[in-house]
């Protein structure tokens, strides 16, 4: 039973499930639908000048990447509970969101001064405008009145909901309701503008089909049923929203099939120890020989001022070996592949053949099967030997 959701940035990195289907929704389509009916959408002709279509294009870009500052419906865990869902899993691209925001309108206000198909013009404006309404709701969610709240005052923000023609009840509506009623309107115009403009790059991130949505739904699920472990029963939470689901002879094996799942169980918690392990020998290795260039590859984008680190890494010259003596693993978010490992470090001196052992705490993180550390912090176990 789902109760509680981690509140760790990181799981604004949602691993790659829609990438099972995303190589087949990138060819322009010849007609978008909204929430407001089937609108014809006609690629516009070839004939535009070199300025106008390097402005499309760059908005374009732009506005995808604003989009893909939000996490879709389908990407985001619903609770069973609406009391323990969490609005907070919509956000993706923390720091960088104001960035982004800024990037897309600055690139639409440029836009709308070199473009002159009205078509185009009408559709930037609507998506841009999506997600001014957006960061609006953003402010307001996370001001001091609301930080803290489940739900909003639907008066406080009624202008949306009218606008989007938000569901709501009373004067009041959960902030999770909120976002997953808008993120799907965000898509909108953008996959619209994508269609008028000739020669449009394909889109990594592409609107999937509600049947493609309902299988990245499904696979969601089923990984967080996995990640919790066959002691939390996860596996019947699994099959009482997917009865029927992808992944429903796998949820079975506890029951049916115990000693099979027990062995695979142990196979994969096996393979998990040796991959972590592998990359902190090379992790320590590259430490003691200044490696940088590794460091580089290792050391994921938000490790703590990573390009100083990198800067300052000088071979540890009076090292003359190392080994690791212990090593634990601890999973640390249910949402994403998220571990700490726990190690035991023991260095042999070449000064007075010393022996010191260190105590490391490493945060990986794993993004489309690669490991990259997050986080490391060490200690020295004052003991000589």
């Amino acid at each position: 039973m789902l109760t509680r959701f981690n509140h760790l940035a990181f799981t604004i990195c949602i691993f790659s499930i829609t990438a099972l289907t995303a190589a087949s929704f990138c060819s322009a389509q010849t007609t978008v639908k909204s929430g407001h009916g089937t609108i014809p959408a006609t690629k516009r002709p070839a004939g535009s000048n070199k300025s106008e279509t390097e402005a499309s294009f760059e908005v374009l870009a732009r506005l995808r990447a604003m989009r893909d500052c939000w996490n879709d419906p389908y990407q985001v865990l619903v609770g069973d509970d609406p009391k323990y869902e969490n609005d907070s899993l919509f956000f993706r691209c923390a720091e960088e969101y104001p960035l982004r925001l800024a990037e897309a309108q600055t690139a639409v206000s440029e836009a709308l001064t070199r473009l002159k198909d009205p078509v185009l013009i009408r559709e930037i404006t609507a998506a841009i405008g999506v997600f001014n309404d957006l960061e609006t709701l953003h402010r307001l969610f996370e001001s001091r009145g609301y930080f803290i709240l489940r739900v909003v005052r639907v008066s406080d923000i009624y202008p949306i909901a009218h606008k989007y023609d938000l569901p709501y009840r009373d004067n009041e509506i959960s902030k999770f309701t909120v976002y997953q009623e808008m993120m799907p309107k965000r898509r909108v115009h953008i996959d619209r503008l994508a269609s008028l403009i000739s020669g449009a790059p394909a889109d990594p991130n592409p609107t999937l089909t509600p049947a493609q949505a309902a299988v990245a739904v499904d696979d969601l699920d089923w990984y967080y049923a996995t990640r919790q472990g066959p002691e939390k029963k996860q596996y019947y939470w699994y099959l009482g929203r997917h009865p029927q689901g992808r992944h429903a002879a796998e949820a079975r094996k506890p029951v049916d099939q115990p000693e099979v799942y027990k062995k695979e169980q142990e196979a994969r918690t096996a393979k998990l120890h040796d991959e972590l392990f592998g990359v902190t020998r090379q992790v320590i290795e590259a430490y003691v020989h200044g490696d940088k260039a590794v460091f580089d590859r290792l050391l994921g984008p938000s490790f703590p001022m990573r390009a100083l680190y990198i800067s300052r890494l000088r071979p540890q010259e009076n090292v003359a070996s190392f080994e690791i003596r212990e090593f634990k693993i601890e999973i640390m978010d249910y949402y994403a592949e998220l571990y700490r490992t726990e190690v035991v470090a023991h260095y042999k001196s070449l000064m007075n053949n010393k022996e010191r052992d260190y105590h490391n705490w490493i945060l990986y993180k794993r993004t489309n099967g690669v490991w990259q550390i997050v986080e490391w912090h060490s200690a020295y176990q004052p003991k000589d030997y």
